[in-house]
């Protein structure tokens, strides 16, 4: 098929050497050659090959990062003085005086903000201020008043170290620090927090760049945008609600009045609607996930082709409908994979489930032992007491893995304080 497009694509070939032919013995003749020589072409338009394919390689892992959601960013907290606005709120924004002026980089993060949530990326601060100075000027500051004070969820204003404040938010947000960003001008801040929460992200030395990347790091971006992922700020809020109210009664009065439900909703095709949920939880969840390992849509089709089983469960109470938040898969009588996002961690929605699923496994596959297995990774800690919690039995720890079971005639734990309200789908 070259003739069809030799036409179109020869003439604007460039060969490091093309002006080379212009100097064959056949051309050079004095009958035929040229009065002048012909510059060389990779003098006339330098060709750059090395650099062009590392551009184009760093884009395909951009976009591969992206799509597989690798290391992504579900917190950036960010500090205030010279970080979103230029000087300090008690120093340069006092009545009477002239003011620091927004134009270029504050409005550049101001608007970043925005991005970062519509995302789905909770945002917050971590900074030593006075919070009532803060709350009483940040309408005069933050002008034009591109983002408010509510705009940022839990943040911690006090003169407290800056990595106390930080490990506060991601404590109370329920997340590991290697899922935070923290924005700071102060180099020295920086360094503590990275120091006493490993694996956290810090940047801020230049805030042209700290924008850049807070908008096009493949780790902020989102392949899709789900139901769950657009409501995560309120999601958080009510959580904190709800754990502010968990003081000053028992665990059992507590739990009691919540009213958990939990849905199941079986997921049999890529097709499906809350698939693309499933896809992200599974590939995004690092502390409550039995083994950590990701899948790509290639393996979820194999493994439905094979048989396996693909559960998935919402759960609500008083204080919000949390959507989707937990994924089971089952082959047989194992449980091969648990998912949860640490939302519902502590309700003893994890035990309620295992319950059920042991039901829908002796439903489908009849009464023998159940198998399940946790391969430790440096942070599913918050999962490891999953099987022994529902009333599963060791059978082995091996280099890394715990085996569990649960035998014929054993029924797992229950939770009777969490109902379940739909059984999966067959």
């Amino acid at each position: 098929m070259d003739d069809s497009i030799a036409f179109y694509s020869h003439g604007s070939l460039l060969y490091k050497d093309w002006a080379g032919h212009e100097r064959t013995p056949y051309w050079t003749a004095p009958e035929r050659g040229r009065v002048e020589e012909i510059t060389p072409l990779w003098q006339t338009y330098e060709n750059r090959t090395d650099e062009y394919f590392a551009a184009v390689y760093r884009q395909i892992v951009f976009f591969y990062r992206a799509f597989h959601q690798i290391d992504m960013v579900k917190v950036v907290i960010f500090d205030l003085d010279n970080t979103l606005w230029r000087g300090q709120i008690a120093e340069h924004y006092q009545p009477g005086q002239r003011w620091p002026y927004v134009d270029g980089w504050p409005i550049g993060l101001w608007e970043a903000v925005h991005h970062l949530k519509a995302r789905g990326i909770l945002t917050s601060i971590a900074s030593k201020n006075d919070l009532d100075l803060v709350r009483e000027r940040w309408d005069s500051v933050v002008q034009p008043p591109f983002v408010k004070f509510s705009d940022f969820t839990n943040p911690q204003i006090n003169w407290l170290p800056k990595a106390e404040n930080v490990a506060r938010i991601l404590a109370d947000f329920s997340l590991t620090p290697s899922s935070a960003v923290f924005v700071d001008d102060n180099p020295v801040e920086r360094e503590s927090v990275r120091a006493a929460l490993p694996g956290i992200r810090a940047i801020g030395s230049d805030p042209f760049v700290t924008r850049r990347i807070l908008l096009w790091a493949p780790e902020t971006q989102v392949a899709r945008l789900t139901t769950e992922s657009r409501n995560r700020e309120t999601l958080i809020k009510k959580q904190i609600e709800r754990e502010s109210d968990r003081s000053g009664v028992s665990r059992e009065e507590f739990l009691a009045s919540l009213g958990a439900t939990v849905t199941f909703v079986e997921i049999g095709s890529l097709k499906q609607v809350e698939f693309t949920r499933v896809f992200e939880l599974v590939n995004k969840t690092n502390q409550f996930n039995t083994n950590g390992k990701r899948w790509t849509l290639q393996e979820f089709a194999d493994y439905l082709e094979r048989g396996g089983r693909v559960l998935s469960f919402l759960v609500a109470d008083k204080y919000s409908d949390y959507g989707l938040v937990g994924i089971v898969f089952i082959m047989g009588h194992e449980i091969t994979q648990y998912v949860m996002s640490c939302r519902v961690l502590g309700l003893d929605v994890e035990v309620a489930v295992v319950d059920h699923i042991a039901e829908i496994i002796r439903s489908s596959h009849g009464y023998g032992r159940i198998d399940a297995s946790i391969v430790r990774t440096a942070a599913n800690s918050p999962c490891r007491e999953l099987y022994t919690k529902a009333g599963f039995e060791t059978a082995s720890s091996v280099d890394g893995t715990d085996e569990y079971f649960l035998a014929e005639d054993r029924n797992p734990a229950s939770a009777a304080h969490v109902r379940i309200v739909a059984a999966a789908a067959g």
